[in-house]
Parts: C-alpha cells; sequence; structure tokens
C-alpha cells in the first residue's frame, strides 16, 4: 500500500503541472483520468514485466510508453497505477462518459470504467477468474521494552546486603521522673516474656537500670513513696502538736500527805 500511495500522489503533482501550463500556452489540456487497484491473469498475479493499459474507442490513451508501467508486487498482489489521457491531450481519448477497457499483459479484461476527471479504484482480471481484492494495510504492533531479567550472583561472590537505615530502627524517647534534665534511653526491643534488660542513658552517661517484674516502668512506686513520706509526716507533726499542749496544761497532783 505504501507504493500505491506514493505512486497515486505522484499521479496528483503530474496532474497539478498539467492544470498549471507555462506561460504564453494558448489552450489549457483537461486532467487526466486515474485509475489504480489490482491485476490479475486468470486470477492470479501475473508476470513482474507485465503492464496495465487503458482503450478508449480501441486506441491506447495510457499516458507514457508501452513497457515503461510495469505493475508491482505488494503483498503477494500485483498492483497497478495509470493515466488515460483526455482528448484535449491526445484526439480521440477520453472524455466525460467515454467508455474505458483495460488490458493486461496484453489480454483484455471483463472490466471496463467510465471516463471521468479524479481518482477510481477499478481491480482488473484477465482471463477465468475474478479479480483479486486490494490488500488492506496492517498496522505493526509497538515493540515492547525489554525487561532485564535478575541474574543469581556467581558462585563466590560475597552479596552485600541492603544498608540499614537509622530512622527504621524502633526507638523509645522514655523521659524519667527524676534529676535535673530528663534522660533519653535507647531501648532494645526483645520478645513477650523476655527477662529484663538494660537500658544506655544517653543524656548523664552512665547505665540506668531497667526494671524486672511485673510492675511497670521505673517510676510506678515513686506516688506511694511519696504517700508514705507524707503520712508519716502528718503523724510525726500530729504528735508534736499533742505534746506541746500535755506540757502547756499539766495535770493537776494530788496533795500528798
Amino acid at each position: 500500500m505504501s507504493r500505491l500511495l506514493a505512486l497515486l500522489l505522484a499521479a496528483v503533482a503530474v496532474s497539478a503541472g498539467i492544470a498549471s501550463p507555462p506561460p504564453g500556452a494558448s489552450a489549457q489540456p483537461a486532467l487526466p483520468s486515474t485509475f489504480y487497484g489490482t491485476a490479475s491473469i486468470d486470477g492470479r498475479a501475473p508476470d513482474a514485466k507485465a503492464e496495465v493499459r487503458g482503450f478508449v474507442d480501441g486506441r491506447d490513451c495510457t499516458q507514457g510508453e508501452a513497457g515503461s508501467l510495469p505493475v508491482f508486487i505488494e503483498n503477494g498482489v500485483a498492483q497497478y497505477v495509470i493515466h488515460v489521457m483526455h482528448e484535449s491531450q491526445q484526439p480521440g481519448c477520453g472524455r466525460e462518459g467515454k467508455v474505458v477497457a483495460f488490458t493486461v499483459g496484453g489480454r483484455e479484461t471483463g472490466q471496463t470504467a467510465v471516463w471521468k476527471t479524479g481518482v477510481q479504484q477499478v481491480n482488473l482480471n484477465a482471463g477465468a477468474g475474478t479479480p483479486l481484492p486490494l490488500p488492506t494495510a496492517t498496522p505493526t504492533p509497538p515493540e515492547r521494552a525489554a525487561t532485564p531479567t535478575p541474574r543469581p550472583p556467581a558462585p563466590g561472590t560475597t552479596v552485600q546486603p541492603p544498608p540499614i537505615v537509622a530512622s527504621a530502627v524502633p526507638t523509645d524517647d522514655i523521659p524519667l521522673p527524676f534529676g535535673s534534665q530528663s534522660v533519653r534511653a535507647s531501648v532494645t526491643p526483645r520478645a513477650p516474656g523476655a527477662s529484663g534488660g538494660s537500658a544506655t542513658a544517653e543524656a548523664g552517661g552512665s547505665p540506668v537500670p531497667a526494671t524486672t517484674g511485673t510492675g511497670g516502668d521505673a517510676g510506678s512506686g515513686l506516688p506511694y513513696l511519696l504517700g508514705g513520706l507524707a503520712l508519716v509526716l502528718v503523724a510525726g507533726a500530729a504528735g508534736g502538736v499533742m505534746l506541746a499542749r500535755r506540757g502547756a496544761n499539766p495535770k493537776p497532783r494530788p496533795p500528798s500527805d
């Protein structure tokens, strides 16, 4: 189809040249009638040197010398493009309404067409059989980019593990309730039920012991300790007040005999 389209475009260019005669020309010839299609003999592609010719009233009106327009094979089918001249180009040739007959490889075909200015598709066959259809263009699928296939490492090659991102390591910031500063401890996670471990203090520079047992974190018993100390202080204060009152108001002693 690509060569056929190229020939049709060339035909249009030739026709445009005919329609624009050089300056000084007294008469302007009419455009020829262009025919294209498939060509076969007995339902098969003819010899590569075969040629399609167009006749009007028995006169060869094909533009171009005999033998200069052989068929061309594309997609296994012989195709052609010819121009049948107007009577202004050659007396006795085509004009509107005239019948055009065709030959393929010098043999008459059973197909005819009516001459008119423009482009017409006529599939031709000489002899037995029917004309072959014009093949349609098949779109070419786009090529897919090749996906690289990972290859296993060669024997003896050391495989480097992926780098560990610092932000991916789980850490807990535990503010402890004692001291002048909050201590940031990096706690190493462990499996449930495992015994207590140790935490490294970053601010103080000394190790902070980890609690054991089921009592929770390190500061969970501090409120109870402070509550007990408060009770002791309150009890001591109450006892002191009572002793002071007793000293201020001593009980009268009975008179001695």
